[in-house]
């Protein structure tokens, strides 16, 4: 029987596939694009994207422990080109592999983190993963609507990451 955080992870890393997908088509759309004046340039929503990985790691483990330590991590992962966006997003990916590759069940399940904005309480990694799952099928959902509405050609097949 599989272990919860390989079920878990796995969950995640097929999100991640199908975001990575997604953040890739952004190549051909203007990054200066906005819906409407009141929302954030594609450039600014692809960015957040690919730094998922990375920052929610760094912030559910502690390594960020305040808004200014991740808005540090943000800035320095902050790219000009969507070929850039997928390198940091790639590279974001493996440090979430390699970060639970060797963690317990145990720890997976039991772990008490607290990211520095939870004002009390504890969540396990087996919370904060799914969130971070969440988190990125969110934003995957963003990119692909500015990229939709923008006039790009995709489609239901590019969101679940597949050619059309």
């Amino acid at each position: 029987m599989a272990e919860a955080k390989d079920v878990v992870l796995e969950g995640f890393l097929e999100e991640a596939r199908q975001a990575r997908f997604v953040l890739a088509r952004a190549e051909r759309a203007s990054l200066s694009y906005a819906p409407s004046g009141n929302l954030r340039e594609l450039r600014d929503l692809a960015n957040h994207l690919a730094q998922i990985p990375r920052i929610d790691t760094a912030i559910y483990s502690g390594e960020v422990e305040r808004v200014e330590d991740a808005q540090a991590l943000e800035k320095n992962l902050t790219s000009d080109s969507v070929s850039e966006m997928v390198t940091v997003f790639d590279k974001g990916l493996e440090h979430v592999k390699s970060f639970f590759q060797d963690m317990s069940e145990e720890e997976f399940v039991e772990s008490k983190l607290r990211p520095f904005y939870q004002a009390e309480g504890y969540r396990a990694w087996s919370e904060c993963l799914q969130e971070m799952t969440s988190h990125l099928a969110m934003h995957k959902m963003q990119v692909w609507m500015y990229l939709r509405i923008s006039g790009e050609h995709v489609d239901m097949y590019t969101y679940y990451g597949a050619e059309s």
